[in-house]
Formats: structure tokens, C-alpha cells, sequence
């Protein structure tokens, strides 16, 4: 999304753009890049947060222990969690955040909010019916 945005401003910029109500347009692109940077922000915020988190529980359950067990003290859905949460920072990195990695398709603003971490659309991580294997 952030890179489409870029190819917009980009047009909007050129001399050969001019179209009756161009600032218009550019003030509307402005508002909605700014929008897309607030809500990276807010995503990179929450993943963080439960990042350290999931960190602090660890610290807490193998207090007195030195550093290189209390990473061994992580639960499997933590270790789990910290992945998929690390996939997502790196993918905000590379740009793709926010879109399936299996179909390519958006991964709706809904499901971010309540899944900061999703790497899936909600068609790709539903069950596939009996019967029907890939």
C-alpha cells in the first residue's frame, strides 16, 4: 500500500500531470499517505508492545535464571508468537505488510487490527474442505 502511495505522489509531482483540481487530488493523496503512516505506526506499536510482553512473562517465570535459559523458558505458542510477530516487522521493512503472502490480495484493516501479525487474508488461513488437498 505504502508503495502505491509513493507511485501517486510520484505522478502527481510530474509536470506532464496537470488536470483541473490537481491540488485537490494532491491534498487528498497527502492526507491518506499520512493515514497509512499512522496506522504502520499503530501496527508497529502493538506488535512491539506484545513483543515485550510475551518477553516479560518469560522474565518473570524463570527469574534468578541467566539470559540464555530464560530464552529456552518460552512456551511453544510463544516462540510461535514471536515468530510471526518478527515476520511482520520484517515485512513492514520490505513493504509487503499488509498483504497475503499466499495470494497476494489486501489483508483487510479489520483483521490487522486484531491480528497485528497476520501474514494471511482470511480465504487463505480457513481450512480447506475434506477431501480437497494441494
Amino acid at each position: 500500500m505504502r508503495s502505491l502511495v509513493k507511485v501517486f505522489m510520484t505522478l502527481l509531482r510530474s509536470k506532464a500531470h496537470t488536470l483541473p483540481g490537481e491540488r485537490l487530488g494532491r491534498a487528498r493523496l497527502l492526507l491518506s499517505e499520512r493515514d497509512v503512516d499512522k496506522y504502520y505506526e499503530s501496527m508497529r506499536d502493538a506488535l512491539t508492545s506484545r513483543r515485550s510482553a510475551i518477553e516479560h512473562t518469560a522474565r518473570r517465570r524463570s527469574t534468578g535464571q541467566p539470559v540464555s535459559e530464560v530464552r529456552e523458558g518460552f512456551t511453544h505458542d510463544e516462540k510461535r508468537e514471536l515468530a510471526e510477530i518478527d515476520g511482520a516487522l520484517k515485512r513492514m521493512q520490505q513493504g509487503s505488510y499488509g498483504h497475503c503472502e499466499r495470494c497476494g490480495t489486501a489483508i483487510g484493516r479489520q483483521r490487522l487490527r486484531a491480528m497485528p501479525e497476520a501474514a494471511r487474508c482470511e480465504g487463505c488461513t480457513e481450512p480447506e474442505p475434506q477431501g480437497r488437498r494441494r
